[in-house]
């Protein structure tokens, strides 16, 4: 494989931030792996994606250059994705006679079928800009400086609670594809069990009370 991405650095230990070092963030596996016989090889790339899922805090990914393939596929199993102003993202294995497997599971889920369809059946390259405008990714910044940017657009997470942000992931997870009298009594049992009874739970109410800034400390 030649998956090119930095996995991954430790936002103050809040979230975690998905980079990449060079020119492209990733264009993906080798497309030799996609040959009969290579299913050992996909299965390790596969396993990447569901350690993803898994992982409590929340997954920021900052793109910068071209989100191909597997790349693309890393970015839109992240919680949340930016891009700079030079990134493009695309699904061109169907212009080497294959199917993005983890992209059939997640674009239809992130975007209106139509477009799935498009970027699937096209196989084109799209800009930060239109993957923005429709819902791939959260936010659109300059590429000068970008890892400065990327820096001052997390802040607004990290001023919140560790410990809240990796329960609203946790409760968006289980929540999600179930019918709802049955997603919310999952909800409520995370709120009840896991946030009431926390630090972080008892010093937010607290500190709006008091009119004071919280004081987090992650449990």
């Amino acid at each position: 494989m030649t998956v090119c991405f930095q996995w991954a650095k430790e936002a103050e230990g809040t979230l975690i931030l998905l980079d990449a070092e060079g020119k492209s963030f990733s264009s993906g596996v080798d497309i030799g792996d996609h040959k009969p016989g290579k299913s050992d090889e996909m299965n390790v790339f596969y396993q990447i994606f569901k350690t993803m899922f898994e992982i409590e805090k929340p997954i920021i990914c900052a793109v910068d250059g071209y989100a191909l393939g597997g790349g693309c596929e890393l970015a839109i199993c992240s919680d949340i994705v930016v891009a700079s102003d030079r990134a493009k993202f695309g699904q061109p294995e169907i212009r080497v006679g294959a199917i993005a497997t983890l992209a059939v599971y997640m674009l239809p889920r992130l975007l209106s079928w139509p477009k799935a369809m498009e970027l699937l059946l096209s196989g084109e390259h799209i800009s930060s800009e239109r993957a923005e405008k429709i819902g791939l990714i959260n936010a659109v910044l300059p590429s000068v400086d970008f890892a400065e940017e990327v820096d001052s657009y997390i802040q607004k997470y990290l001023k919140n609670s560790p410990l809240l942000l990796r329960k609203v992931k946790k409760a968006l997870m289980v929540s999600k594809n179930k019918e709802f009298e049955e997603a919310i009594v999952d909800v409520r049992k995370i709120v009840n069990e896991e946030i009431l009874t926390s630090h972080d739970g008892i010093e937010g109410l607290n500190a709006f009370l008091e009119k004071r800034k919280p004081v987090w400390l992650g449990k």
